[in-house]
């Protein structure tokens, strides 16, 4: 029977799943996903690959326990500062900058170069990647309502106009962001404008 590191089962089981998300994290990222094997991964933890799955089914698993750990602070963040007091137009330029800021850390880089060493996705991992991002991006919804409920009516802005969609529109201007930063636009030039494009989008 494996040697029980922590206080109690549990905690064992939690820090060797840690122990394992690590170190294959870091593999992805050397030797690029589809080349990593879960042998791979259970040798650098110092598992027997049968072991191995006791924690994990898979690499995709192991790759999803990754991303709900960094999700979760991210959309924490978000949800703090959509719900704060300050003006929504305020409150949505920090929201962005906060995303920008994650997108230039460098675990998300580490992600970027894992998520281009990938071939086809399972279902089930595209699945939880689009409920994760769908986790993060409600949190701009919030900010929109509000900003629309403040903006002066207009003559363009004489139908009531739905937050959601609008919301929907906000986030394409920040991927858009994204991707020009991935491209290597600097930063001093990405944020502003997408400040400024979301501001007249908001205020429409």
């Amino acid at each position: 029977m494996p040697r029980i590191t922590g206080p109690d089962i549990a905690t064992h089981v939690a820090r060797q799943e840690a122990a394992v998300v690590r170190a294959a994290v870091g593999l992805f990222a050397e030797r690029g996903y589809d080349a990593v094997t879960l042998a791979d991964i259970a040798a650098e933890v110092g598992l027997a690959r049968t072991s191995l799955y006791r924690y994990f089914p898979d690499k995709d698993h192991i790759l999803l326990a990754w991303l709900h750990t960094e999700i979760d602070g991210l959309v924490e963040q978000s949800a703090v500062i959509a719900g704060g007091d300050r003006p929504a137009i305020e409150r949505l330029t920090d929201w962005f900058h906060l995303q920008l800021d994650y997108l230039e850390d460098p675990e998300h880089q580490v992600f970027a170069t894992i998520a281009a060493t990938m071939g086809t996705l399972g279902p089930t991992v595209r699945a939880e990647l689009a409920a994760q991002h769908r986790r993060l991006y409600a949190t701009i919804e919030t900010i929109v309502a509000d900003a629309l409920a403040a903006a002066p009516a207009t003559s363009i802005a004489a139908a009531p106009r739905d937050p959601a969609v609008v919301a929907a529109l906000v986030v394409g201007l920040f991927r858009a962001a994204g991707e020009a930063l991935a491209r290597g636009v600097d930063r001093s030039v990405v944020g502003p404008e997408l400040d400024r494009s979301a501001a007249a989008l908001l205020s429409a």
